[in-house]
């Protein structure tokens, strides 16, 4: 196969912007937890996606009302993480609520997947809970990095006069919950559940089990079925290759050089796929895990997370079947969605 001189220019480009961008992206992550602190990196991944996507889409949402969705959401996925720690009967509520709000404000548009980004933020938040002083600094830095976002937004608002079409706070309610109605159900009470048993089993790694849920909830069955299936393969062969890599091949003092480059293949699309992402995650997750558990222990806590949270996912969905199949019966079914 022969490799044109065009071809050669349009691969050096890929290279370039994915270099560039990784580089800005551990940047970001580098600064953030040297000024906020170092329990701060998860939430510095949450907000440099903020800062990759909201200044390069429209969120149909009206500018005034998008600029305080991200920063009561952002700060909100510090501060009530926090709360949920007190009281693990509260924290089921609080975390409900929470992650019901944040699917309430931003599933619409779907294609977007806008969520995603707060869901996760909330997820990192709970599954690094601070207090005191460190809480104060978190909740600084998410207002700060919302702040900087909303900033970077202006000039996108500006150009489509102020968002000519975009919906108020209300009808973006009730747009998300009309379309949605099911699916922010059953990711309430996934999260929710799968929170409050991590607190029940004192977990050593909850977010683990969180990121599963979160994962594997989807709006349509046919998708929730086969991230099952790819979460399982690629969970098992990337602690395969955790485990030859990382303890066999390679030398303990070089290995965050492969961890470095396994980020570095996310940023192009092929590894972007949903069934290749599981086997770098799981090989990412299990190193940064070397720091508290052993590797026998953090591959049967990551092994064990899987399981827990696929039997959480299939309980709700099981349990929203049943449910409209009631409300049918009843007679007071009203379409919510399918899936």
């Amino acid at each position: 196969m022969t490799i044109t001189k065009e071809k050669a220019l349009a691969a050096w480009r890929v290279v370039r912007s994915n270099t560039l961008q990784y580089l800005f992206m551990m940047a970001f992550i580098l600064v953030y937890a040297g000024v906020f602190g170092q329990s701060e990196t998860l939430a510095a991944v949450a907000l440099v996606m903020g800062l990759m996507m909201f200044p390069r889409c429209d969120i149909m949402v009206r500018p005034v009302q998008a600029a305080a969705i991200i920063l009561v959401l952002y700060v909100g996925c510090g501060l009530f993480p926090a709360l949920s720690m007190y009281n693990m009967w509260l924290g089921l509520l609080i975390n409900f609520g929470m992650v019901a709000l944040i699917l309430l404000l931003t599933a619409e548009p779907m294609v977007l997947k806008v969520y995603i980004n707060f869901c996760l933020a909330y997820i990192f938040c709970q599954g690094t809970p601070v207090h005191g002083h460190a809480l104060a600094m978190r909740l600084a830095g998410l207002a700060a990095g919302a702040l900087f976002i909303i900033v970077l937004c202006i000039p996108r608002w500006a150009k489509y006069k102020g968002g000519e079409g975009a919906l108020a706070l209300r009808p973006q309610i009730r747009a998300c919950a009309h379309a949605h109605a099911g699916f922010i159900l059953r990711m309430a009470c996934g999260l929710s559940l799968a929170m409050f048993a991590g607190a029940a089993l004192r977990l050593q790694k909850p977010l683990w089990l969180n990121v599963v849920v979160f994962s594997l909830t989807q709006p349509e069955f046919h998708d929730m079925v086969l991230r099952i299936k790819y979460r399982i393969v690629g969970t098992v062969i990337g602690a395969v290759l955790f485990i030859v890599v990382f303890r066999v091949l390679i030398p303990q003092e070089y290995a965050y050089i492969i961890v470095l480059l396994l980020g570095y293949l996310t940023t192009y699309s092929f590894a972007k796929q949903y069934k290749y992402q599981q086997v770098i995650n799981a090989m990412s997750a299990l190193y940064a895990s070397l720091v508290l558990l052993d590797t026998s222990v953090a591959v049967t806590n990551r092994l064990a997370c899987l399981a827990g949270g696929i039997a959480i996912v299939l309980l709700v969905h099981g349990l929203s079947r049943l449910a409209r199949s009631t409300l049918r019966r009843h007679g007071v079914y009203h379409g919510i969605e399918s899936a």
